[in-house]
């Protein structure tokens, strides 16, 4: 007995001495891979423990760990592999020893002893392909679903297999089924994995149920005293209707997007009944505080410190209407504006919107100050488009004009009042999946302003606008962002002279950057801007994450400001081209760019420019 306890012991000695010694503590120095090629090193690194802390993050100490760390990274790696299809993966690290840490460093019992180099190795091998994806319908009499669904699923014979895309077929298949009326149906996945011939089978067993309607929608307003009208018009869904899952979906984004709640809930339920295909709603409604102020203090390297501030009031007489009165400081503009925004005028399409206020503008080339007052009525059209028509009346008064060329300084002479009265009519059509950091979709816009002496106006133009902007993804995660604009200015009637205040200008940070602000265009002899009647303007940005919150952007900017209206000539493009850094916030990227002139007026011009400003430059 005695032998045999001594033998164990003498067993386990020996057993755990070898694991005492790999599981010394050791500080990471740095990580690489070999035989990564086809997923992403960056995705893979993000989910082990060996990590290296960004070089900027000096104040991040690299990490401590055993070799214990190094085999569930090794596990880790397996498992991340087999996630897109590699059950063959073969991995393998090595560690490499640097140098010893002093003592005073290494007090603790779990200080590390030294710092080392971590390799992992990988052989990939064969990536598992599709197959077969099979689906299989049950009580589903004349529903012709399965060259749908199967056009639009992510796993696809001879595609790759991966367990994400796995997975999300199952729930595109569930949606697929909500939209055509089965709120209720049961969909089971399987997948048998053969890793002899490296291919995948899938199924989906579908049981689709009763095809349903909407039934009664019961609403909870949590003490919001909300007009009944706001809601059945924000609502799409409608009791009898056939069952749809984006109609629930579109009702919860529109009562959200009334600046009202916060949150906005409809829960289904199963019929009350066997045999009744009637679903029950509940509409959850929770209110945001009524009223808000919002400080917002912000710098540029054009307008210099930027200061806004506002008071919000929310649910105007019960109707969602939305109030607001915000003011504004900086180098370039002062003002004060008051606002109110009417979603559902009259019906579920329209949106009427009225302001007034006052503001100045303090430029190079001329101050203005300036009392207005509009009214616009915007209507949704089919599915993205919009039109907008509405009517602006303006007093302004041309304080200050910095211009030294004859023309503009008689003209000013001549009267320095304007009373200018102007319809608008406009359309667009917007599908951008962000409206502050878009990376796919398009936009485009085109509207006409007319304002005219029968309309009580001092002077008479048109001024048509276009705009066009796309962003879509492309190689290596890699943002494309076009825009395109043209505009012009006519005057027409008794109307003889554009004022410098409404004539047309480039350049600065969201135009043309390699150029300062306002300054691409007819300048006088001094330098100062005197503006156009036309212009043109195209960028191209390519914008890419670099680290968390930090991307970087190149640019190619191109525009020109020409003296007569309708006058764009493609031959007379300035280019600018440049680099920038971006820092992503909730209210937008945070930017720095370098422009820099590629074709200027003159060689002594000054060819560079930085700017420093918030938000995309479109």
């Amino acid at each position: 007995m005695k032998c045999s306890l001594f033998c164990f012991l003498l067993i386990g000695f020996v057993a755990v001495l070898p694991a005492a010694a790999q599981e010394s503590p050791f500080r990471l120095s740095k990580v690489t891979f070999s035989g990564v090629n086809s997923i992403s090193k960056q995705d893979l690194s993000e989910t082990l423990s060996a990590q290296v802390p960004n070089r900027l993050k000096i104040w991040i100490r690299k990490p401590v760990l055993t070799e214990e760390d190094l085999h569930e990274d090794v596990d880790k790696i397996r498992r991340f592999y087999q996630a897109y299809g590699y059950f063959h993966v073969k991995v393998e690290y090595s560690l490499k020893r640097m140098k010893d840490i002093a003592q005073k460093e290494a007090a603790g019992p779990l200080a590390p002893g030294y710092t080392a180099e971590v390799t992992f190795t990988v052989t990939e091998g064969a990536q598992v392909k599709i197959s077969a994806v099979e689906i299989r319908m049950k009580n589903a009499a004349g529903m012709d679903l399965e060259s749908a669904l199967r056009a639009n699923l992510p796993v696809q014979e001879g595609a790759a297999f991966e367990i994400a895309k796995y997975r999300e077929a199952k729930v595109l298949i569930q949606k697929e089924l909500g939209n055509r009326g089965y709120p209720f149906a049961k969909v089971t996945s399987n997948v048998v994995v053969d890793t002899a011939s490296e291919t995948a089978r899938i199924s989906f067993d579908i049981d689709s149920g009763m095809k349903c309607v909407f039934g009664p929608m019961e609403v909870s307003k949590q003490e919001m005293a909300i007009k009944d009208e706001i809601i059945e018009r924000a609502v799409t869904v409608a009791p009898g209707a056939p069952y749809e899952t984006r109609k629930i979906e579109q009702s919860q984004r529109n009562l959200f997007n009334l600046d009202v709640f916060k949150s906005a809930l409809i829960r289904t339920e199963p019929p009350k009944t066997a045999g009744d295909n009637h679903v029950p709603l509940h509409l959850e409604l929770k209110p945001k505080k009524q009223q808000s102020v919002k400080f917002g203090l912000g710098y540029g390297n054009e307008d210099g410190v930027r200061v806004k501030t506002g008071w919000i009031y929310r649910n105007f007489g019960g109707w969602a209407g939305r109030f607001s009165l915000n003011g504004k400081l900086s180098d370039l503009y002062q003002g004060i504006e008051g606002d109110y925004t009417q979603p559902y005028f009259m019906d579920a399409r329209n949106t009427l919107s009225a302001a007034a206020g006052t503001e100045t503008e303090t430029l190079d080339s001329y101050d203005n100050r300036k009392i207005f007052g509009r009214l616009d009525l915007k209507r949704k059209y089919l599915s993205n488009w919009e039109v907008i028509c509405g009517y602006a009346l303006e007093m302004n008064n041309l304080e200050d004009l910095s211009v030294t060329d004859p023309e503009e300084l008689r003209q000013f002479r001549k009267d320095k009042d304007y009373l200018i009265s102007s319809f608008g009519l406009g359309v667009s059509r917007s599908t951008v999946d962000n409206e502050i950091n878009p990376t796919k979709g398009q936009t485009v816009s085109f509207l006409v302003e007319l304002a005219s002496e029968y309309f009580g106006s001092n002077i008479a133009y048109v001024r048509p606008d276009m705009e066009f902007k796309t962003y879509m993804v492309s190689w290596f995660q890699t943002i494309v962002a076009c825009r395109f604009r043209a505009q012009t200015i006519n005057d027409f009637g008794n109307t003889t002279y554009i004022p410098i205040f409404k004539r047309l200008f480039l350049g600065g940070s969201n135009t043309v950057r390699g150029y300062g602000y306002q300054e691409l265009g007819p300048l006088d002899d001094t330098g100062t801007p005197l503006g156009g009647l036309s212009f043109l303007n195209a960028n191209i940005e390519l914008r890419r994450s670099l680290y968390e919150s930090i991307s970087g952007v190149l640019f190619l900017d191109a525009g020109t400001v020409e003296e007569k209206a309708f006058d764009f000539p493609l031959d007379k493009l300035r280019y600018a081209g440049g680099a920038g850094l971006r820092y992503d916030t909730p209210i937008g990227p945070v930017r720095l760019d370098y422009g820099y002139q590629l074709n200027p007026l003159t060689e002594e011009d000054d060819r560079w420019r930085i700017h420093f400003s918030i938000g995309h430059t479109f």
